[in-house]
């Protein structure tokens, strides 16, 4: 176990509007995690949403659900050129050079899983290619809570929680 310290350097990369000052310093720790299976990648969560075969979708879309990292792989021709043309950009990257040893920031979401909160181009593109890898996850276990991180709000409750509060 680390302190949350440990996701400082990350910050300024994630764009998600982490705020860590929400998060008492006793209910919150970060640990690594080395993965180097597929499937496990391929079952993150990653910051796109879809509704239908819409992808792409913006996170106040009461409609809206998480794609895993594999729901992109499989979707890509979905996605607009620029973005599409980023994904592919990373996946010609490892192509030609030796898988490199990433450290992706997640959040803990318990038994839901992990939500990437940064990497998702890296993430996608390292489950697509053939080449054997090893990722670095920094993971962050913290309450499951849309104010300590937006994109949360699919699996804290949605608009429920707003009723059962006390």
């Amino acid at each position: 176990m680390t302190d949350l310290a440990a996701l400082d350097p990350y910050l300024p990369d994630i764009r998600m509007r982490l705020h860590l000052d929400r998060l008492p310093a006793s209910r919150g720790h970060t640990s690594r995690v080395l993965l180097s299976e597929r499937q496990a990648l391929g079952s993150m969560f990653s910051a796109y949403r879809r509704v239908g075969r819409k992808v792409e979708t913006a996170l106040d879309n009461p409609f809206s659900k998480p794609m895993t990292v594999r729901h992109i792989a499989e979707s890509l021709d979905a996605f607009s050129p620029a973005n599409r043309a980023a994904f592919l950009q990373y996946v010609q990257l490892l192509e030609h050079s030796k898988a490199p040893r990433w450290v992706l920031p997640v959040y803990d979401l318990g038994m839901d899983g992990m939500f990437l909160m940064d990497g998702n181009h890296r993430a996608v593109a390292l489950y697509m290619s053939d080449k054997p890898f090893e990722v670095e996850l920094l993971v962050l276990h913290a309450p499951v809570d849309r104010r300590i991180l937006i994109a949360l709000k699919y699996w804290d409750g949605g608009l429920a929680r707003l009723w059962q509060r006390r």
